[in-house]
């Protein structure tokens, strides 16, 4: 995975606007 991909990809940027519910969503998916 390029570095490109995981910053795209990487929780802290999905939890800068996801609700608490899809925070714990995105986790599962790691």
């Amino acid at each position: 995975m390029s570095l490109v991909t995981q910053s795209l990809v990487s929780p802290s940027h999905y939890f800068q606007w996801l609700s608490p519910e899809k925070r714990a969503i995105s986790l599962l998916n790691y």
